[in-house]
């Protein structure tokens, strides 16, 4: 990847087991020196374009509205690497607090290579999935990938260590989710955590939920939201 294209990202999840499992780590984490650092809802929406060319390509376009802790929009495009013990993607992100043009057109450029298609800069002006799916729809994004929410809570160590706890609706469960930058960082902070690597999980969160909901519909398994919060998909 070119400069200010994107960051690569190592990635792992550890299904957690119960409550009581949730604690321990939690504070395992903080003897690890891991501090508190946000508790928000993360409602995220992936559209894809006819033929789920994203998909094809090893592309994945996600907007992310972030509520509690903080409150932001999150624009990511995530594109397949090569690791297969583990997520392996590169990033190229923007929050829309702190909105950077310069990877903006790079998500474009990236988009149209693939799909022939790109998401108008207008979409930054949009706070809400309902209106950002509808406006997307308009602009040859009209596939539903996946829509999900999450609570998550971060803790952060030194600079760039980050692990989440993210508790998913509809019996999908509790996860610790850690991310690097390295394979090698990835699989020391799993042993430093002393997880057990039958209760790792490789998948990323879409696979898991379509799995966990294969009974269901083909939209109702790309859907996942908690049931008080159910207007934010009846009123697509």
């Amino acid at each position: 990847m070119k400069k200010n294209e994107g960051k690569r990202e190592c990635e792992l999840k550890y299904k957690v087991q119960d409550n009581v499992e949730k604690i321990r780590l939690i504070e395992k984490l903080k003897s690890l020196g891991f501090k508190f650092n946000s508790n928000n809802l993360e409602s995220d929406y992936t559209p894809d374009v006819e033929g789920f060319l994203c998909r094809e390509n090893g592309l994945m376009l996600r907007f992310r509205v972030i509520e509690g802790t903080q409150n932001d929009v999150l624009i990511t495009l995530k594109i397949k690497g090569k690791g297969k013990e583990f997520q392996d993607n590169y990033e190229i992100e923007t929050l829309l607090s702190d909105f950077d043009i310069n990877k903006f057109d790079a998500i474009n450029n990236k988009l149209y290579e693939k799909t022939h298609q790109t998401i108008p800069v207008d979409v930054t002006k949009l706070r809400t999935i309902k209106d950002i799916r509808e406006y997307l729809s308009e602009y040859g994004f009209s596939q539903h990938r996946m829509f999900s929410q999450k609570r998550r809570t971060e803790y952060l160590r030194g600079k760039g260590q980050k692990i989440t706890i993210d508790e998913f609706p509809k019996g999908i469960g509790t996860f610790l989710e850690i991310e690097t930058s390295t394979p090698e960082e990835l699989f020391e902070t799993v042993q430093m955590l002393g997880l057990d690597n039958k209760n790792l999980e490789k998948r990323n969160y879409g696979e898991i939920i379509k799995e966990k909901q294969k009974e269901l519909s083909e939209r109702e398994r790309r859907t996942c939201i908690f049931d008080e919060l159910m207007d934010v998909e009846n009123e697509r």
